[in-house]
């Protein structure tokens, strides 16, 4: 072996491996979902982005998306978008998606980039530089005229700090304004937009929450992405800099199990409540809370919800004051409420959905749509669970909720229940004080489900509802292309629906090939209790050794039942279906002509030509049954017809005889070319032999015209 050249193979071998490592992404890593400048894939930030590894839970992926950016500078000029060197003239990477690069203020561009990187769709993030966050077309669309669907918008006054209930959710966006924070957070002057990356409350000694922390990630915060956290009191008024305030939240309809959730919020404190000495509203809120903590904590007693502070109450509160560590009196004063507020909206707040389960039980809606669903597989709506909810107007429930326990509608809104089911499907135990439960309107609607007959890649959907049995009115035909179809049923038995389900058409193929087989004209009288007998032919051409083909009389399975196959050539093989009879040989080079390969025995069902149970006294009317290859002759006897059918009616029996193989002989006739395989280069040997008299002797002799015709026949089959 050459040395030189075998070193030279292991160098380009290693270049190629050398080369293919450092080129193939981590596993599992970030693929740039759009295109970046050569000048940013030299940066250490595209590699951090690299590294990152999407979730599909959107809010994550767009957190760590910005966090792989930290650092990040902007340049002073076009050269300088690796995010390495510190300017302050707004050339980024993030610019070039919106704006091809060109040197704008990016706030908003770092956050419409980092949502195309993270695959969040434009219907829930809206690609825009501008740090809007509504009213305008060229806005991230929280709110206003150009709103994205499900988008919500939350001001600073709604923070629990400030009395609110809204707590921000990592993956929101944060807008910042040049004037403080209003009522009316959607007229204020927007200016800055960041993400959130998490947001927490502080609670003091005693239970009463003392601050709120924020921590964002922005771009173009002192001319780089940067991570910057706020904190906020009871008397904060949003300030987070000079002449900039925090303004209010965008929070995408990110959907699959990902929105952000109200939580629930007994209010600020009015008045102590004492043992035996206070009943009503603020100590059904009370009791509520008390049970919802002692979900969580072992410590604190839940609560029979009564409305009135009974001892229970007394000795609950008393449970919670020293698993918390306050003054031990039994009495819920200013003290003790605060910190069941505090402690109630951290815990609520942390659940998403809209429903405080225990178990299948719900405890505790705290919603603020006009319509709900309950929860799947519930079976139970504890007391006062919907107690003085004013939004919710219309709920659907599900089949399995088996009771409603004492006042879990009181004072609520509640106007419509849309049962998911039929009427008998459901058995409801209802308590008293449900008024707003029993007296809405109730409608059952049964469970649909889709169905899909899937007929050759074309889908017919069919809606059907639960319990009910899906019926297919299409057709199942199939196009012929290089096969023939025949339609055999479904991938699973069709059964009554209880979900969506696909149902996916079956087919019995023969392929699609030019008949050479042919049945013999036969005309036969066929007497009750005698058999029809089908002769099969080949049209042999020259070396064929094999062959494999289908007898398909499928349209006459009412007519005829296959008995047996006696072969006319030793060593045929046959195979029989349903409408089919498949043969096959594989042996000797069959000799050149028509060739009888067998019989085919088939029993013959009564065909009448009178009406069923009519008697004729006739014993030997005939009805023909005939075709261009077959012709059939029934007989009626013994004066008794037990089919249908019409005198004189020539009936058609087609059998088809389709080609499924054909092998040639290794010692090839037609082969003049000699290279051990037949095709058009045979005929121009053979043209060539004709055209030379010496050259037709020996096993040429005798060659004419006819046979170059007999070997295009022959290539033309193949």
């Amino acid at each position: 072996m050459n040395l030189k050249k075998t070193c030279k193979t292991v160098f380009l071998l290693l270049l190629i491996l050398t080369l293919f490592s450092t080129s193939v992404l981590p596993a599992f890593a970030l693929s740039p979902s759009i295109a970046v400048s050569s000048l940013y894939t030299q940066s250490p930030y595209y590699t951090n982005l690299l590294n990152v590894e999407l979730t599909g839970d959107m809010r994550k992926d767009l957190v760590a998306i910005a966090q792989s950016q930290l650092g990040y500078c902007e340049g002073n000029n076009s050269s300088q978008l690796a995010g390495t060197v510190a300017g302050d003239n707004n050339y980024v990477e993030y610019n070039k998606m919106l704006y091809n690069g060109q040197n704008v203020a990016w706030c908003g561009n770092f956050v419409s980039w980092c949502a195309a990187m993270a695959n969040i769709p434009s219907t829930i993030i809206y690609r825009t530089g501008a740090a809007k966050p509504g009213n305008y077309s060229y806005s991230f669309r929280f709110f206003g005229k150009y709103a994205l669907e499900g988008a919500d918008f939350k001001g600073f006054l709604d923070l629990p700090i400030k009395g609110g209930a809204f707590i921000p959710s990592p993956g929101d966006l944060v807008f910042f304004s040049s004037s403080k924070a209003t009522s009316n957070p959607e007229s204020l002057n927007y200016k800055h937009v960041g993400i959130v990356e998490s947001a927490k409350c502080v609670y003091s000694d005693d239970g009463k929450l003392a601050q709120m922390i924020i921590t964002t990630i922005e771009g173009n915060t002192s001319d780089k992405v940067k991570r910057m956290t706020y904190e906020f009191t009871e008397d904060s008024n949003g300030r987070v800099y000079s002449g900039t305030y925090l303004g209010g939240f965008g929070i995408p309809a990110y959907g699959d199990g990902q929105p952000s959730y109200s939580c629930y919020d007994i209010g600020a404190y009015t008045t102590a409540l004492k043992l035996n000495a206070a009943s009503g509203d603020l100590v059904i809120k009370l009791q509520l809370a008390l049970r919802l903590l002692a979900e969580s904590n072992p410590k604190i007693t839940s609560v029979p919800i009564t409305g009135n502070y009974d001892y229970a109450t007394y000795q609950a509160v008393k449970d919670y004051q020293d698993a918390l560590g306050l003054e031990v009196d039994g009495s819920c004063g200013r003290q003790t409420w605060t910190s069941v507020r505090a402690k109630t909206i951290e815990a609520t707040a942390s659940v998403q959905s809209d429903y405080i389960m225990s178990g299948n039980t719900v405890l505790l809606y705290k919603g603020n749509g006009c319509e709900s669903t309950l929860p799947e597989g519930c079976t139970e709506i504890a007391p006062y669970a919907f107690y003085q909810n004013d939004s919710l107007i219309t709920l659907n429930v599900n089949r399995t909720l088996r009771t409603i326990q004492e006042g879990a509608f009181y004072g609520c809104a509640l106007q419509n229940v849309i049962f998911l089911g039929n009427e008998d499907a459901f058995s409801l135990t209802i308590s008293s004080k449900n008024e707003a439960f029993t007296t809405a309107k109730h409608t059952y609607k049964p469970t649909m489900f889709t169905i899909t007959f899937d007929v050759n890649g074309n889908k017919t959907l069919v809606s059907c509802a639960e319990g009910s049995t899906p019926v297919f009115t299409g057709s199942t035909d199939r196009a012929a292309d290089e096969y023939i179809y025949y339609f055999t049923g479904w991938d699973k038995p069709i059964v009554k629906a209880t979900c969506d389900t696909t149902y996916t058409a079956t087919y019995y193929s023969l392929p699609n090939v030019p008949v050479v087989v042919t049945g013999a004209s036969q005309k036969q009288t066929v007497l009750r209790g005698e058999f029809l007998e089908f002769d099969v032919y080949l049209q042999s051409s020259p070396g064929v050794s094999s062959f494999c083909f289908n007898v398909d009389y499928i349209a006459c399975l009412s007519d005829l039942s296959f008995i047996n196959f006696t072969p006319a050539v030793d060593g045929v093989q046959f195979e029989q279906f349903d409408g089919i009879v498949k043969l096959s040989y594989e042996g000797e080079t069959l000799p050149e002509g028509t060739i009888k390969v067998g019989t085919i025995c088939f029993d013959v069902f009564s065909v009448s030509c009178y009406e069923p149970g009519e008697t004729t006294d006739a014993q030997n009317d005939v009805v023909y049954l005939e075709s261009s290859e077959l012709q059939i002759v029934f007989s009626v006897i013994d004066g008794y017809i037990k089919t249908l059918g019409t005198k004189g009616t020539e009936y058609e029996l087609p059998v088809i005889c389709d080609l499924v193989s054909l092998a040639l002989s290794n010692a090839l006739q037609g082969d003049y070319d000699s290279d051990g395989s037949l095709t058009i280069s045979d005929v121009t040997a053979l043209l060539t032999i004709l055209s030379d008299p010496n050259s037709q002797n020996g096993s040429y002799a005798g060659l004419t015209i006819s046979d170059v015709t007999a070997l295009l026949n022959l290539l033309s089959s193949k």
